[in-house]
């Protein structure tokens, strides 16, 4: 996957070697920067060759603010269909299992030769007095890790040794035993993070953000001490959950300590059994973990489809009237941005359905706040909805805001029910302190007024950045030839390979030339792309120049 993110940092996103010509109606595309500033390099780093998107440009990079792009409207009607969402061919559908029933066949007859003694074992082993034992090791997902998953381990789980922003350090290591253990070199080469969700570019380690977390650690201590229940809550938490409500549209909200359970902690105090739930075919595993823990009823409706939610959910509401039975709530469950298919929630229908059949409604937006929406506040302010309308708000705070944790939003009395009866406010810790002033200084910042004459604020000039870089990348990568999903607006741009082996092989090639800034990565992705022919189209689409 390739996200759009680096662009999308805080300042500028121009090179002067790339400038907008002022006589030209199709300008140059410039490349994007890091938000953060450079740091002082040590003797190690001043000796360093420099990476090859670093000597593309002869001139120093200057701020250019997108001041005439005009953040785009969605247009609702079929908003579900203008999604890029299609099934592989018949021919690469066979071939893709045909390779994997080699994979897993190859896997087998070595797994036989290793119980035989015919074949070295490498990793982790049933020692023999436990024979009587159930086996630890064992079944398709265990075969799966250490015969096939092991091989090309290395393009994931990857070290870096540095502040996760624009810009990176990974660190460099190989293996000589098929990923079972590695050795590193030493070296840490810079690379562009393209598989980040720092949509804002807040992931640093300067900034005002960064100072008030260091001032609270002064007054308050790195640890909260114990759970909301279990402790006196600290003063800055009911700060922030008022913050947070503010910046949402809402009554009130309710902090959590770890955005996974904000889903699956919470899903079980708001419905259960004797309730019917309504879940997205590809709704994230926290989604489909609180759904399962709440032991309502799930029924599982066709990915972003109203269509087919109106009609599961017609279907299973007739059916419990035929029986005499009626739920006691119906909850639809949906997220904002799917962040493996790159798709927006249609939520406008979503909304009319749940109202129209009087049911509750449940939006994650982990990948959607702060990223999504002219004022950045999501999906909901990216159709200019009322938030009001949207049953319980969810989100993560851990990427447009670079916290942790996650939030509950919604009514006041929807919060208040969640804080007595919430596993996850029960049992989790409080946000520390620098967590919860990050966010705190974070939201603040977003809402700064960095333009008097038109009110423009710093959110407002982030996600137009981070809406324009999207744009320009997907409209490259698809002019290249690339297989691109999701909708045109989505910062999460996945490339379809389909082949786990030419993926692998994608990454590895990629990481070698130091996947750079945009149309260093769009030339390096093409020259991956035809080594490794995960190209779906051999030559470009069109000549046409992409404006950015």
């Amino acid at each position: 996957m390739v996200s759009a993110v680096p662009g999308a940092m805080g300042d500028c996103v121009c090179c002067a070697c790339l400038k907008m010509c002022q006589t030209s109606n199709t300008p140059d595309p410039p490349l994007p920067i890091s938000a953060l500033t450079p740091p002082t390099q040590t003797c190690a780093e001043e000796s360093e060759p420099l990476p090859p998107w670093e000597t593309e440009s002869t001139e120093a990079p200057i701020d250019e603010d997108c001041v005439n792009y005009v953040y785009p409207k969605p247009l609702v009607r079929n908003f579900h269909l203008q999604q890029r969402v299609v099934e592989a061919y018949w021919l690469t559908a066979v071939l893709v299992n045909f390779t994997y029933f080699v994979k897993f066949l190859f896997a087998r007859l070595r797994e036989f030769l290793q119980d035989r003694g015919l074949k070295t074992r490498r990793g982790p082993a049933e020692l023999d007095q436990h024979t009587d034992f159930v086996p630890i090791i064992g079944g398709k997902e265990s075969l799966f890790i250490r015969n096939i998953y092991r091989t090309g381990s290395d393009v994931v789980n990857r070290v870096i040794s540095d502040v996760p922003g624009t810009v990176t350090r990974v660190k460099e290591r190989f293996t000589d035993d098929f990923g079972w253990s590695y050795q590193y070199t030493g070296k840490s080469p810079k690379c562009l993070n393209m598989g980040s969700y720092n949509y804002l570019g807040f992931a640093q380690n300067s900034g005002p953000t960064v100072e008030m977390a260091a001032k609270a650690i002064d007054e308050f201590g790195l640890h909260s001490g114990a759970s909301r229940h279990g402790f006196p809550v600290q003063s800055f938490i009911p700060k922030v959950e008022a913050r947070v409500a503010a910046y949402l549209g809402v009554e009130a909200a309710m902090l959590c300590p770890m955005g996974f359970n904000t889903n699956a902690m919470n899903i079980p105090a708001l419905v259960g059994p004797g309730c019917l739930i309504l879940s997205d075919a590809l709704n994230h595993a926290s989604l489909v973990l609180g759904c399962r823990l709440s032991g309502a009823k799930v029924v599982v409706f066709k990915h972003n489809d109203p269509v087919d939610l109106e009609s599961k959910l017609s279907t299973a509401l007739q059916a419990a009237s035929a029986s005499g039975t009626f739920f006691k709530k119906v909850l639809i469950v949906c997220e904002g941005i799917y962040s493996m298919e790159g798709t927006i929630c249609d939520l406008p229908t979503i909304i009319a359905i749940k109202k129209k059949y009087k049911a509750y409604l449940f939006l994650d937006e982990a990948h959607s706040i702060g990223a999504l929406g002219p004022h950045g506040r999501g999906v909901v302010d990216y159709f200019g909805l009322d938030p009001n309308d949207v049953d319980i708000l969810m989100g993560t705070l851990t990427k447009s805001f670079a916290a942790a944790g996650g939030y509950v939003a919604g009514s006041a009395k929807l919060i208040s029910h969640l804080r007595t009866r919430s596993h996850d406010c029960f049992y989790g810790t409080t946000l520390a302190a620098p967590i919860a002033h990050q966010v705190l200084a974070t939201m603040d910042l977003l809402d700064t007024v960095i333009d008097p004459s038109t009110g423009e604020t710093e959110a407002q000039r982030r996600v137009k950045k981070l809406m324009r870089n999207t744009h320009y990348l997907r409209a490259l990568l698809e002019k290249h030839g690339f297989l691109i999903y999701g909708h045109r607006d989505s910062p999460v741009v996945p490339c379809m390979f389909f082949y786990c082996t030419r993926g692998i092989h994608f990454l590895r090639e990629t990481l070698q030339r130091g996947l750079a800034l945009v149309d260093w990565v769009v030339k390096t992705c093409n020259q991956v792309a035809n080594e490794a022919g995960v190209k779906y189209a051999a030559n470009m689409r069109h000549k046409l120049p992409v404006v950015y």
